[in-house]
């Protein structure tokens, strides 16, 4: 009985040591995806043309995606951008790009086109995506690294 435990042991060990990681990578996922989902509807809530006391439009809906994330993410994780829509294969990041954007070369997170869908649309859309890594640990075998991502667009409420 004493051999047969000895050979199991490392393999229960090891799935139940795979299960409780895999379970805190995908806690890790949702809270993301809450966070990022929480930041796009901000950002559609708040007017671009908003004066704020530090940062820009941008950087304080990476701030509030930050903040609901729990300490999953950091800046460096989080993209957050208000993209225009004037057609329907058209799309660029809301002018000036610096303070709608956190991309450092000022584009849009997403390279999806958003289309007017009616003459009441502002063809506004608030992107956030965040990426994080989490690893999955299998006792003395190899651990698995998780590449984690959420993205979130919402149609900005605000009228400009």
């Amino acid at each position: 009985m004493i051999v047969e435990f000895a050979l199991v042991l490392p393999i229960l060990v090891a799935l139940l040591l795979g299960v409780t990681t895999a379970g805190l990578a995908y806690n890790k996922k949702l809270n993301m995806t809450y966070a990022t989902r929480e930041g796009a509807r901000y950002g559609a809530t708040v007017p671009p043309s908003q004066s704020w006391t530090t940062g820009t439009w941008a950087s304080n809906v990476r701030d509030i995606v930050i903040a609901r994330s729990g300490g999953d993410l950091a800046a460096a994780d989080v993209c957050v951008s208000l993209v225009v829509s004037s057609s329907a294969t058209t799309s660029a990041v809301y002018s000036p790009a610096a303070s709608f954007t956190t991309k450092s070369d000022g584009s849009a997170c997403l390279a999806d086109t958003y289309p007017q869908y009616s003459v009441s649309d502002n063809g506004l859309r608030v992107q956030v995506t965040s990426t994080s890594s989490a690893r999955i640990e299998l006792a003395v075998w190899k651990a698995v690294t998780a590449i984690l991502t959420a993205q979130a667009t919402a149609r900005s409420e605000s009228t400009g």
